[in-house]
């Protein structure tokens, strides 16, 4: 998000509210105390300005950097099959930070006992857009996913996913952007957690 248009626009519209409200007075003395309280309102302003510009420009900026670079990814050919891995990627060992959590609507227990019968993969990857995600999981379970660019911008989400497989579109802006898939599993009210990431080639 461009936060600097939204704080010029704030600033702008706060000069002039303060030019409509001046002190009352006659002839010099009305004309310097005007001046006076007008000098000192636009020094308010830039200060408003400026601390209002600095705030979003650390909401938007830092949250997304909690999440870690994209970067690396395991390739599979449109068949599926492994042709690398990255070891960071399609995992459930994941311990989500408070930015991951807030990307699902709800959350449940962590605690519980690691699961061993839960793998997912995508392929292909790199994709040009079209992927397929594949679970293996038992009939109860059920796969949320997220799918967001480096901005932390949310490009699918999809929640209660039965099946043993969902396609999904991935969008970029250039060519070799990697995108973040966060997954979770939902069985016996616990979530088990991950991601992995998927390059686009346009």
């Amino acid at each position: 998000m461009n936060v600097l248009p939204i704080a010029k626009k704030l600033y702008q519209n706060f000069r002039l509210t303060i030019r409509n409200v001046v002190p009352s007075g006659n002839g010099a003395t009305f004309r310097y105390q005007t001046y006076s309280y007008i000098q000192r309102m636009n020094v308010y302003a830039m200060l408003f300005y400026l601390a209002f510009y600095s705030f979003l420009t650390s909401c938007s900026g830092t949250n997304c950097q909690e999440l870690g670079n994209f970067s690396g990814i395991t390739e599979r050919d449109d068949k599926g099959v492994l042709l690398s891995e990255d070891k960071d990627d399609w995992t459930l060992n994941d311990h989500w930070n408070e930015q991951q959590l807030a990307l699902f609507d709800t959350t449940y227990k962590t605690d519980c006992l690691p699961s061993s019968h839960f793998t997912i993969y995508a392929y292909p990857n790199p994709t040009e857009g079209q992927f397929q995600v594949k679970f293996n999981k038992t009939t109860a379970t059920k796969i949320d996913l997220r799918l967001i660019d480096s901005d932390c911008n949310i490009i699918s989400s999809q929640n209660d996913i039965e099946d043993n497989s969902y396609g999904l579109r991935a969008t970029a802006d250039k060519d070799g952007e990697v995108l973040r898939l966060y997954y979770r599993f939902i069985e016996d009210g616990c979530q088990y957690e991950g991601h992995g990431d998927i390059m686009v080639r346009l």
